[in-house]
């Protein structure tokens, strides 16, 4: 009697079984990693621009510290407040007067010729200081200052804002 042995091995049903459920599995986990992947650019953006907002507040809260008033105000749209230059008076570390520049050319912002941030939208200031004819008579300025940068996957900007006062504090009255 001949017997018939059984062959070991895969028929080519479990094979394409076996694949489609590995791609399925692969397709769940890259799809999780890539919302990942999103998550943790949009965070370290977020990051960024806030580290860049505490930079500018400090610097501008030191002038605020030492300025004895606004000498020249350079806006880039009247309406709304924005400004492209601010030109302040102070004193310096030995107690000599010195004029600190604020620009924002496009969107880098340099206070006192020292670039402080790349991904400066604009700089709005109070809108009482439009109004005012005499600059001598502010003894403060409240800044916002819009922070964006454009997310690293599509086209969106991420936006942070910051909100700055900066009081005169060797005013002459």
């Amino acid at each position: 009697m001949i017997c018939s042995r059984k062959k070991k091995g895969f028929t080519v049903t479990e094979l394409i079984i076996v694949v489609a459920l590995t791609v399925v599995v692969l397709g769940i986990v890259w799809q999780m990693f890539g919302v990942t992947n999103k998550i943790i650019s949009d965070v370290t953006i977020k990051s960024d621009l806030q580290r860049e907002g505490q930079s500018i507040q400090e610097k501008l809260s030191n002038i605020g510290m030492q300025a004895t008033e606004v000498k020249e105000l350079v806006y880039a749209d009247d309406v709304s407040g924005s400004i492209k230059k601010i030109k302040i008076n102070s004193y310096d570390k030995d107690g000599n007067n010195r004029d600190i520049e604020v620009n924002l050319n496009g969107e880098i912002l340099t206070i006192d010729g020292q670039s402080v941030s790349s991904h400066v939208k604009s700089i709005n200031v109070n809108p009482e200081i439009i109004r005012e004819n005499d600059l001598n008579n502010i003894s403060y300025i409240d800044f916002t200052i819009f922070l964006g940068e454009k997310k690293n996957y599509n086209s969106e900007i991420i936006e942070n804002q910051i909100k700055v006062r900066t009081v005169f504090r060797n005013k002459h009255s």
